[in-house]
């Protein structure tokens, strides 16, 4: 969509090998649910400020050139019990190194739940070399909420609170070793 408009549905949907699979602009009270895009540049893009979108029951598999879900100036967003997947031969990513999140979040009051995090990439193919790998990202913004997401990988990764994220609240999304803070503003009940 080009232009600013309310409560679309996305569901039941497949997308594959697309430039772009799923992007909406103004969105409010948005849904996008049990859809699988796989192997495309960007899965899921909200542009504008976008509120109250649902995002769930997604199987987003290796965004190879931008996002899994990109929400632009996002408020009440709710990511939860989706399957993010990166796994190493399904696309190289052209804009954006492993430091950048499969989740990236950059706006106030969103929710990140229930989600599976799957990371499989050899220590050779991440970028840049040597690097921990980022599996969210929280870059900014004021009262995020993370709980009961379950990450698997092969190797050492993080969560990540950039120094302008406030009042940010993890509850069972990472360990106490794979969280990097550069802030003191957040709260963590870390996963056992």
């Amino acid at each position: 969509m080009q232009s600013d408009n309310d409560s679309l549905r996305f569901e039941g949907m497949g997308f594959v090998y697309l430039t772009q699979a799923m992007v909406v602009q103004g969105a409010d009270a948005c849904s996008f649910t049990n859809n699988f895009v796989a192997e495309c540049g960007t899965s899921i893009s909200l542009t504008g400020a976008s509120q109250v979108a649902k995002i769930t029951n997604n199987y987003l598999i290796s965004a190879w050139a931008g996002y899994s879900v990109f929400a632009e100036n996002a408020e009440g967003v709710l990511i939860s019990g989706n399957h993010f997947r990166r796994v190493y031969g399904d696309g190289t990513s052209t804009r954006y190194d492993d430091l950048y999140g499969l989740v990236h979040l950059n706006g106030d009051d969103n929710a990140v739940t229930a989600n599976h995090f799957s990371f499989s990439v050899p220590a050779t193919a991440i970028t840049p070399a040597g690097a921990a790998p980022t599996i969210v990202l929280v870059a900014g913004g004021a009262r995020n909420y993370l709980a009961t997401n379950h990450i698997k990988a092969n190797l050492a990764v993080k969560v990540v609170l950039d120094p302008s994220a406030t009042d940010t609240k993890l509850l069972y999304s990472a360990a106490q070793s794979q969280l990097q803070a550069y802030t003191n503003d957040y709260k963590l009940v870390a996963t056992p």
